[in-house]
């Protein structure tokens, strides 16, 4: 679930903006049996907010690290690059992470605000940098068309992909 509400997102109407996490041993066990059971080595994990809770995902990391389980795992959803910092994205690295998605939506904080999507621009560039240098791939999601967005307010969002792309995102996507 996601405890935002921004205006493009399905998933406010579907949970009411309730955020409900499985316990770490839990997220664990499950890798686990997929280890044990199918060889899998790689996990491609959808979860809207996994870094949501911090201390959750420390604990995730650590009980991978406690295992020496042998894993790759990617965020390949949105992560909320406000919920990382340089501490936990290291932890991240140590337990087997190399790469996280996450999602500017605009470079226009005007659109931010129609959009409803909280979005911190300076820190997401510190954020990717970070990724960069510990060697997590990245990548940048950004929306464009949303209702009311303009000329000016897409040459932003470009000038804001370069400057992330500057501070070391891997990948960018757009979508209409």
């Amino acid at each position: 679930g996601c405890i935002f509400s921004c205006a493009f997102c399905v998933i406010p109407a579907i949970n009411q903006k309730k955020w409900r996490a499985r316990s770490p041993m839990s997220v664990v066990n499950e890798i686990v049996f997929c280890i044990n059971t199918f060889d899998v080595r790689e996990f491609h994990i959808e979860d809207l907010n996994p870094t949501l809770d911090k201390e959750r995902i420390k604990e995730i990391c650590r009980e991978i690290e406690r295992r020496k389980l042998d894993v790759i795992w990617k965020l390949v959803s949105g992560t909320k690059i406000e919920t990382l910092d340089e501490d936990t994205l290291k932890l991240m690295k140590k337990a087997g992470c190399k790469y996280i998605s996450f999602s500017p939506e605009s470079g226009s904080a005007r659109v931010l605000r129609m959009m409803r999507k909280p979005f911190n621009h300076a820190y997401s560039l510190e954020m990717a940098n970070v990724m960069h240098t510990l060697g997590i791939k990245s990548q940048a999601c950004f929306v464009l068309g949303f209702p009311g967005e303009t000329d000016e307010d897409r040459k932003m969002t470009e000038q804001f992909i370069k400057n992330i792309a500057v501070s070391g995102v891997d990948e960018i996507a757009l979508f209409i």
